[in-house]
């Protein structure tokens, strides 16, 4: 999980570093320490040092992790008396989204102690084993039963075919891996438009709805469309920290969710929103129970092999470190591109590895009121037309949301019907583009990586 930050202003670098290790102390998922470093290229001229930033983040971001080493790396990059760039590395099993949030903030109340001269004092946290210990206590009591019945009702009745995309073989089900492989990704990104968001925010509020239960409709409906089926399965992710003390501990809690509906064309885009908030608001109540029980449920009661993974998957997040402030400076998040993109406008199709079998992704990420969508598409199985076909029926189906809510989901005129476009892609993976360079993500914020969705589908034996 790689994070580039600038920090424009004056730094007491021994004071983030003092930080940082007392967060080491702190959190257990971080015990085995930090790797600090401390790199000076103010010597270099502006642009030149802007290039040496670049390349030293291009290389951090592809570090591999030692486990029986440091999971928390930084390294900060002085090109100026008062501009730095912050790089922030963490293995994923010690992190989620919500742990990247609990970390900005401790680490920004530890950095303001330490920087006027004080301990880095913070409240004792709960112990992570007492918080894993009481989730497989809670495994065992009847809720947990309840919720395992709930869920096999939910599910009742979805075919394998809702777990696959046109033209895709038979292959929902993934082999076992206890570390989920690297999947080179198409990746396309669009600056969702403030207005349209907006409006989408007025719109869910109206139908007493979420921004994500109408981000997740749009999803379900060009799904419908493109798969030609009504029955649709989209997977995400939720942050899982049922408990207070769950919710004090960093570490990779999140659990996956499969969110169904059953959207015929016939129907109109307001009925969808509805079918949508009504199947999603009592899923997102059950979210405790470990996605491997729901899966084998699924594996005893469906047919539907255990492994099996959702052929798309909508996140929606913050920017993970929004929260990070060290007094005096401004903290601002940097988005690494190695083609040399100085923004998002110049941002084409990319190619990137991510720890994910799910072969569509989308991922709509907010920094500072706007809106970022990008689409990770597996080009064996969607040719980058088809991804961005569907990236462009999104966007139809978002603004219809908000505009012609009693409109027929089989009347929208969208992008993904002018095809036949080609499901199957070539096997051989385009060239990593040469020359990164970092730029503020002030418009919005690319994703670059994804949760490894494919080991935290997969069954353990240890739960349920």
């Amino acid at each position: 999980m790689f994070y580039a930050l600038e920090v424009a202003g004056p730094l007491a670098a021994p004071a983030l570093r003092g930080a940082l290790e007392a967060m080491t102390r702190r959190h257990e998922p971080l015990a085995a320490g930090l790797a600090w470093e401390e790199v000076d290229l103010s010597h270099l001229p502006g642009e030149a040092a802007a290039a040496a930033a670049a390349r030293r983040a291009a290389g951090e971001s592809r570090h591999r992790f030692d486990l029986a080493g440091p999971l928390l790396r930084a390294a900060l990059l002085r090109l100026a008396p008062e501009r730095h760039v912050l790089l922030l590395n963490l293995h994923h099993m010690t992190a989620d989204g919500w742990s990247l949030d609990l970390f900005a903030r401790e680490l920004s109340a530890l950095y303001a102690h330490l920087r006027e001269g004080r301990e880095a004092e913070r409240a004792a946290l709960p112990s992570l084993r007492e918080v894993v210990m009481e989730q497989r206590r809670w495994l065992e009591s009847a809720e947990a039963g309840d919720q395992l019945e709930w869920w096999r009702g939910y599910l009742a009745g979805v075919s394998a075919a809702s777990f696959r995309l046109p033209g895709d073989p038979a292959r929902p089900a993934v082999a076992p891996a206890a570390v989920a492989p690297l999947v080179r990704m198409m990746r396309q990104v669009a600056l969702l438009p403030p207005d349209l968001m907006a409006e989408a925010q007025v719109t869910a509020k109206r139908r007493g709805a979420s921004l994500f239960m109408l981000l997740l409709t749009a999803l379900q409906v060009v799904l419908a469309r493109f798969t030609g089926t009504p029955e649709v399965v989209v997977g995400t992710l939720v942050a899982n920290r049922p408990t207070p003390e769950s919710a004090q501990v960093m570490g990779a809690h999140y659990n996956p969710l499969l969110l169904r509906a059953d959207l015929p064309g016939d129907i109109p885009l307001g009925e969808a929103l509805l079918r949508t908030v009504d199947g999603t608001l009592p899923a997102l109540e059950r979210q405790e129970l470990p996605f491997p029980a729901v899966a084998r449920a699924l594996a005893e009661t469906l047919g539907i092999p255990p492994r099996t993974i959702p052929a798309a998957v909508l996140q929606v997040d913050r920017y993970p470190l929004d929260a990070l402030a060290l007094a005096g400076a401004t903290v601002t998040g940097l988005h690494l591109d190695p083609g040399g993109a100085r923004g998002l406008a110049e941002l084409g199709p990319r190619s990137l590895l991510a720890a994910t079998d799910v072969p569509l992704t989308f991922f709509c990420r907010e920094v500072r009121g706007r809106y970022t969508l990008s689409v990770f598409a597996d080009p064996l199985r969607i040719a980058e037309p088809t991804a961005a076909a569907l990236l462009a029926s999104y966007q139809e189906v978002l603004l219809a949301l908000t505009e012609r809510l009693e409109e027929p989901i089989a009347d929208l005129p969208l992008p993904i019907d002018e095809g036949p476009f080609e499901t199957w892609a070539a096997s051989e993976a385009p060239a990593e583009p040469a020359g990164p360079r970092l730029f503020p993500i002030t418009d919005g914020s690319p994703v670059d990586a994804l949760s490894p969705v494919t080991a935290a589908y997969a069954p353990e034996e240890t739960c349920g």
